[in-house]
């Protein structure tokens, strides 16, 4: 896939710090698909010049991929136990 250089690039290069705040009131399956939607969102029309082209979307892949990394990890053993199908 031609993004990954470009995500691992992109790290390096700009070293980005990223923060995130995980919401009381959502859960992480809630933060997964809403980060999921934002890269959806942010690249629907591109290919991978275009995304390698446009720092600002690289940034803000990033920054759902490391959503998405933080919800994953904070899922609750509850949720993960209504939903055994999803590992």
């Amino acid at each position: 896939m031609c993004f990954r250089p470009l995500v691992r690039a992109a790290f390096e290069r700009e070293k980005v710090a990223i923060f995130w705040w995980h919401a009381a009131t959502r859960n992480g399956f809630q933060d997964i698909i809403l980060a999921v939607n934002d890269i959806r969102a942010d690249t629907a029309t591109m290919d991978c010049a275009a995304f390698a082209a446009q720092p600002s979307i690289i940034r803000s892949v990033l920054y759902s991929i490391a959503v998405i990394g933080a919800a994953a990890k904070n899922i609750s053993p509850a949720s993960k136990a209504a939903y055994p199908d999803i590992t």
